[in-house]
């Protein structure tokens, strides 16, 4: 066992090398808006976070469980790279290649700039999904059992639904062994939990956000074009070489058996990243370059390295040699069935069906980091039989994060980014909307306190039905009791002139 053990080893030790060396440990406060999303979905990952990101539990649930978020996604960033190259290093000599030739295609890998990407920031889910898509390759060219296959498949897809692009491979690397009939019944078998588990997350776990597709555009194709030339120019394309030996590799004899197998989804993953930014259901999004598109093509390079290695003096792809592992044992697949099982089905059970807010119209990481942790806080508070009272004129030295938590409900309405403004909120269009978390069914009294230059009617209203109205002049508490709230971020809206100004929101439940 111990000798079969070794190339593994020593390709998990090259890969721990590589981000040894080049590990910065960029602090969170300096990294973008994706990162600060999985942190705050880490904070309590059972709840549902914001859209896309959301959906991509299976990191955040695993660092839940570490001390703290910074060093559960540094550790786990580790693990899921030195995994990824062991799984590699598997995948290599199962095509039959030799083990110096693997342990040099794991050590091209790890220099290349998507995984230096991954290590400058760890709390993307691109290490972790890409240990998942090595194991895939690995479990594929090993000829691993169905059921195995699929507890591969739905983790992946548990941990980034980029990873569903995998999924033909089985149909690929299968059809020409079974056929296209049996092999499209394998494909589609391996698929179904991680097919599950995807529509789940999106139709039991959070049926208040219905999917909303549509084309970009016109405005969206000048800098389409813009970036994809710029892409087209980026020199981290030839991925220190990689891109043009992969090339090249498919078109010698010794690559000829690869062009209808890893070959094609190399070229799928390689152009990915250029597209994926039409995935991203929300308004104004823009085609990715620079440093996002290096960091997605970590899927690309384990299947481009085959290739290259194709040039190798003596590589045999194809399988010639005999595969490194024994045979995977029976119990594997019956497992693998049960493990698949277990985990498409955690929307139904495992998760919290608190009905989460959509995101605010303006927003950056530490806001709404800051927003998801206190409206989380104030719908338990409520649910315990707290009182709660926010003054929007109290001072709040210290980070700006704090004032952005007392100003949680804050929505639409109240000025182009009212979380960090100080002082009374200043309703700037004719309607406001504020947010009313609720831990439960139970009814709530929202008391505002409000304020008008000039005698102003004022009307609030729950899902388009009115349910107060007043007239505000001088600085004066208004409160009414809001019914059958869901479990979740209820919107109250504030109708009023332009002008009217919010003092203090309090929240008491009965």
């Amino acid at each position: 066992m111990l000798p079969r053990m070794r190339g593994p080893l020593l390709a998990a030790l090259l890969m721990a090398a590589a981000i040894v060396v080049r590990f910065e440990g960029t602090a969170l406060e300096y990294l973008p808006l994706d990162s600060w999303m999985y942190a705050a979905m880490a904070d309590d990952p059972r709840v549902y976070t914001a859209t896309p990101w959301g959906y991509r539990l299976l990191g955040p649930l695993l660092v839940s469980v570490a001390p703290n978020v910074r060093d559960g996604f540094a550790a786990l960033m580790m693990a899921s790279l030195c995994g990824a190259a062991a799984a590699l290093f598997l995948f290599l000599r199962a095509l039959g290649h030799g083990e110096r030739a693997a342990l040099v295609g794991v050590l091209v890998f790890g220099v290349t700039d998507p995984v230096a990407t991954a290590v400058r920031n760890p709390y993307l889910c691109e290490p972790l999904t890409a240990s998942f898509a090595c194991a895939f390759l690995a479990a594929l060219a090993t000829r691993a059992p169905l059921g195995a296959l699929a507890l591969v498949a739905v983790l992946g897809a548990f941990s980034k639904e980029i990873f569903l692009g995998l999924l033909p491979l089985v149909f690929l690397v299968r059809r020409p062994e079974r056929g296209v009939r049996r092999a499209l019944a394998d494909a589609a078998l391996v698929a179904t939990p991680a097919l599950v588990l995807t529509a789940l997350l999106r139709v039991a776990w959070t049926p208040q956000f219905p999917a909303v597709w549509g084309l970009p555009g016109q405005r969206v194709l000048p800098v389409l074009w813009e970036r994809l030339g710029t892409g087209l120019l980026d020199p981290e394309l030839l991925l220190l070489g990689l891109t043009p030996l992969a090339l090249i590799g498919v078109f010698t004899a010794r690559g000829k058996e690869l062009r209808t197998t890893w070959a094609p989804m190399a070229l799928v993953y390689y152009l990915l990243p250029f597209a994926a930014w039409l995935y991203d259901p929300r308004p104004g999004r823009l085609p990715f370059f620079g440093e996002t598109l290096h960091r997605l093509w970590i899927y690309a390079v384990p299947l481009m390295i085959p290739l290259a290695l194709a040039l190798w003096p003596r590589s045999t792809p194809g399988g010639s040699a005999p595969a490194p592992l024994p045979a995977w044992p029976r119990p594997a697949g019956l497992a693998g069935w049960v493990g698949a099982a277990v985990i498409a089905s955690l929307p139904l059970w495992a998760l919290d069906d608190y009905r989460r807010g959509p995101l605010p119209e303006r927003f950056n990481g530490p806001v709404v980091r800051a927003l998801f942790g206190e409206s989380l806080h104030v719908a338990r508070a409520m649910g315990r039989g707290d009182t709660l009272r926010y003054d929007l004129e109290a001072e709040l030295p210290g980070r700006a994060t704090r004032r952005a938590a007392q100003r949680f409900f804050l929505r639409g309405g109240w000025g182009p980014f009212p979380y960090l403004a100080p002082g009374p909120a200043q309703l700037e269009q004719p309607s406001g909307e504020i947010s009313v978390p609720a831990g439960s069914s139970r009814p709530l009294f929202l008391q505002l306190t409000l304020s008008a230059p000039v005698p102003t009617p004022v009307r609030l209203e729950r899902a388009g039905v009115e349910v107060a109205r007043f007239e505000v002049a001088e600085r004066q508490a208004f409160g009414v009791w809001l019914e059958d709230l869901v479990r979740g971020d209820n919107a109250v809206r504030v109708v009023a002139a332009p002008g009217l100004r919010l003092h203090a929101y309090e929240l008491q439940p009965r």
